[in-house]
Order: C-alpha cells, then sequence, then structure tokens
C-alpha cells in the first residue's frame, strides 16, 4: 500500500482554509503516514494528528483576534479590517497611540498572547502517541545584527511592523536580509517536553518574538519553505496531498501531487477576524469539494457525503 502524506502550508489565519480542506479529505477517506507543516500549517498538523478534523474544528470556532493578540480590542478592530469598515474612532486611535509610548511592552504582550494559544491547545502526548510521522519547519537565527526583531526599535518603530501584518504581502520583506539555518524536525527529533516551543518557534512572524529553545532563537519557517513538501520528499515520500493557502499549483515530475489550492487570495495572514476564519473554513471546504467532484464525480457514495458536506460551516 503506498504511503500518502499531507504537507500543510504556512498562512497565519489563512490556515483556517485547511481546516475545511480537510474536514472534506477525512470524509473521503484519506489516511496520512506523515504530516509537514510550517508556521500555522504546523499547528494545524499538530492538532490534526491530537483529534484529526474535529480537533481543528474545535480550534478554529474558539480562535479570535482578542485571544492571538492578547487583547479583546483586537476582535472589534480585526472584524472592522475584514469588513472594511471606518477604522478612525478614538478608541483605536488611543489604542495604537499607546503603543507608540511603549512598543516593548506592545511586542511583549503581543507574543504572550500568542504563545498562550499554543501552548493551551497544544498535547505533546497525545501527538507522540501518534503512529504518523511529523515534521514542522523553523529557522534558527545565526545572525542577529540590524534585524528588527532584535534591535531596529530605535530606528523603527515596532508598531509599524504590527500595522504592515494586515498587507497581503506581509512578511515576506522582512526576511531579506536576515541570516538564518533552516531546521527541517521531526517529533523523534524534538526533545521532550519541547514540542510545543518548536510548534511556536516555526509559526513565530514578526512583531512576535523570537522563540528562543535551549539556548538558541528561532523564527518563522516560512522563510525558508512555507509549502514544506520537499521536506517529506527527502524523507522518501512520492505521494503528497499539498493543502495551500496561496492561489497556485505546484510541479514537481518526480513527486505524485494531489494539490488543493485557494482559487483566489485568501488575503491577510494577521486578520484573525472570527467572521474571517468562519469564512475561510466555507471557502476551504468548497474548494476541496470542487476538487473531489473531478476526482469522484461518478460515484453514488461521494454524492451522498457531499450532501453532508455542504451543511458545513454556513
Amino acid at each position: 500500500m503506498k504511503k500518502m502524506s499531507l504537507v500543510l502550508e504556512g498562512g497565519g489565519a489563512k490556515c483556517a482554509y485547511q481546516n475545511g480542506v480537510l474536514a472534506v479529505l477525512e470524509a473521503v477517506g484519506y489516511k496520512f503516514d506523515a504530516i509537514a507543516g510550517t508556521s500555522y500549517g504546523a499547528v494545524n498538523g499538530a492538532l490534526y494528528l491530537e483529534g484529526k478534523n474535529k480537533r481543528l474544528d474545535e480550534f478554529w470556532s474558539n480562535l479570535s483576534g482578542g485571544k492571538m493578540f492578547n487583547d479583546d480590542k483586537f476582535d472589534e478592530i480585526l472584524n472592522d479590517f475584514y469588513h472594511k469598515n471606518n477604522l478612525v474612532s478614538f478608541d483605536k486611535i488611543n489604542f495604537f497611540k499607546s503603543g507608540l509610548h511603549d512598543t516593548s511592552k506592545l511586542l511583549n504582550s503581543l507574543t504572550d498572547g500568542y504563545r498562550k494559544v499554543i501552548y493551551d491547545n497544544v498535547n505533546e502526548d497525545a501527538i507522540r502517541k501518534n503512529k504518523c510521522e511529523f515534521y514542522l519547519v523553523t529557522c534558527k537565527m545565526t545572525q542577529t545584527k540590524n534585524l528588527i526583531l532584535e534591535g531596529l526599535k530605535k530606528i523603527l518603530n515596532p508598531l509599524s511592523i504590527v500595522i504592515d501584518m494586515f498587507k497581503p504581502d506581509y512578511p515576506g520583506r522582512f526576511y531579506q536580509n536576515m541570516q538564518m539555518t533552516p531546521v527541517e524536525i521531526s517529533k523523534e527529533e524534538i526533545k521532550k517536553g519541547k514540542l510545543a516551543d518548536y510548534v511556536i518557534a516555526s509559526a513565530s512572524n514578526p512583531p512576535f518574538k523570537p522563540m528562543e529553545i535551549d539556548g538558541d532563537k528561532y523564527f518563522d519557517g516560512g522563510a525558508y519553505a512555507n509549502c514544506p513538501y520537499e521536506t517529506l520528499k527527502k524523507k522518501g515520500y512520492k505521494d503528497l496531498v499539498i493543502i495551500r493557502t496561496n492561489v497556485g499549483e505546484i510541479i514537481d515530475e518526480e513527486l505524485n501531487l494531489e494539490v488543493i489550492a485557494p482559487k483566489e487570495s485568501l488575503g491577510s495572514c494577521a486578520l484573525f477576524a472570527t467572521d474571517n476564519i468562519k469564512d475561510l473554513r466555507r471557502r476551504g471546504l468548497l474548494d476541496a469539494i470542487d476538487f473531489m467532484d473531478k476526482k469522484l464525480c461518478n460515484k453514488l457514495s461521494w454524492r451522498l457525503k457531499k450532501k453532508q458536506l455542504l451543511r458545513l460551516y454556513e
């Protein structure tokens, strides 16, 4: 029997899309011998090993901007961004102005909230008990001089990074001058008690502070491989299912690929608005249904399952 593996592309809030896709894959019987994820794709991979898509349903249906960024004000702010409401209000201006006065406190608060979300949700024992292999990608810092993450508070106000997070092209430009060592690591290679730390490390984009593990600092694996299918290729896997968060096909003639990708941009990776998360889950579901329509169109069992699936995430 051929070994199937799953690749989960990074993308922050956009990874809610993968929740919808996996609902369809699970319904038609997909099973995986290995999972590789980057950034919030690694978060999804870890949670999937805990309890399949039911666990992802629990996580994404309860996630909000307030939890992610450690301040309830973000719930309203992010929903305004998503619905394109007028952002100019006294309370919101004061919120952002407060960050100008104490940027270190703001960035520490954001980081603490984000890490708490991961620590509260990643169950290391359950992940290790699952026989499915699990790989994640992060980057170890080899030089911190001149990095926004470490030293540019005196030159560039870090609050601007928070604002830039909501742009669709974030965060690629922040990695241009970083010196790093890519780290592709399996759950077996991670020391006991450190698995959640490495998941956090894989998903540590600015403005979140780098994750320190055993004296080394790590940041988001998307700087090296946001779609880590080659991580599994190196391990000998040939049959891969890739769930993207960005538009576009992936072609590798050495592999048998099934790629499910959004038809249009999913927007900002930082838009953890509850309405956006709900819509992203639904979009993933519908795109996966379209994918399976082409693959299983003549099977009665699929048509029956499709009727049930279409009721999800409405």
